[in-house]
């Protein structure tokens, strides 16, 4: 249970931070926009809706069960370094500095991505990593 209770507490964050931040009150109206969503039948929309968050649901597991394993490992390699929830928003920050942003930028110079989509996901992936490395930190 030790495991599975800060993993499955990173993942409510990461949908409640989700919600909150594409909602129409922050970054919902301006990605939507550089999305171009646009409006199809229900059922192809929530077709696709449901295909979307069970896609999201599994690559956030993979995520947090990821944040968790390196923080395991580097607690484990280095018995005297700093631990809890400070250690766990760094290791967090690291994670988003030298493996999401590089892929962000990645899709920016080789796929011509918007730039606008590229700083919202990557403050939101910030965001989201840094709060799970601090939740997942109490347990470390």
């Amino acid at each position: 249970m030790p495991v599975l209770l800060p993993v499955l507490l990173s993942i409510t964050f990461s949908y409640v931070l989700d919600m909150v931040w594409y909602s129409d009150a922050w970054f919902g109206k301006t990605w939507q926009r550089v999305m171009k969503a646009n409006t199809k039948s229900a059922s192809e929309t929530n077709e696709e809706s449901g295909m979307a968050l069970i896609g999201n649901l599994i690559m956030t597991i993979l995520t947090m069960a990821g944040v968790w394993i390196a923080l395991q490992s580097m607690v484990l390699y280095n018995q005297t370094m700093q631990e809890g929830p400070f250690f766990g928003a760094l290791v967090g920050g690291l994670i988003w500095l030298f493996f999401i942003t590089p892929t962000v930028f990645q899709g920016i110079f080789f796929e011509n991505a918007d730039r606008t989509m590229a700083k919202i996901e990557l403050g939101y992936r910030f965001v989201e990593l840094v709060g799970a490395g601090m939740i997942m930190g109490f347990w470390i």
